[in-house]
């Protein structure tokens, strides 16, 4: 059987090691991806053997346009959102993702986490204990 995979979306080297740690630890395999089209790329190459999606949204656009391009294609994606603390998060047209939150500076702990109870409570998902 397969390992569930986590979409990592970030254009930061330090985060991205600590997120692939965390995601390892909850038995998952991560794909990262650094910019759009490595995530096009990643997210046309098999959608649906991903559990969810990381996705950086400090720096810059990347991420937000990822979101955008995550809505369009998959609006019930389970996604877990990275900002920083002073980040409202405000993306009222994306009303309809399924979107949870973990600021940046959170340890690898919290981050596998978080993302073991959102495989958990997604539907399309189960998590390894």
């Amino acid at each position: 059987m397969q390992r569930p995979i986590v979409f990592l979306a970030t254009s930061d080297p330090k985060f991205e090691s600590m997120a692939i740690n965390a995601i390892l630890g909850t038995k998952h395999c991560a794909r990262p991806a650094h910019d759009l089209d490595q995530a096009y790329r990643a997210l046309s190459e098999g959608a649906e053997n991903i559990s969810l999606a990381v996705v950086d949204v400090t720096r810059g656009q990347f991420g937000r346009q990822l979101l955008r391009a995550l809505n369009g294609a998959r609006p019930d994606f389970p996604i877990l959102t990275i900002t920083d603390a002073a980040d409202p998060l405000e993306f009222g047209d994306l009303d309809g993702l399924v979107l949870m939150r973990c600021e940046k500076s959170a340890p690898a702990e919290i981050l596998r986490e978080e993302i073991r109870e959102m495989c958990l409570e997604s539907t399309r998902a189960s998590c390894p204990a």
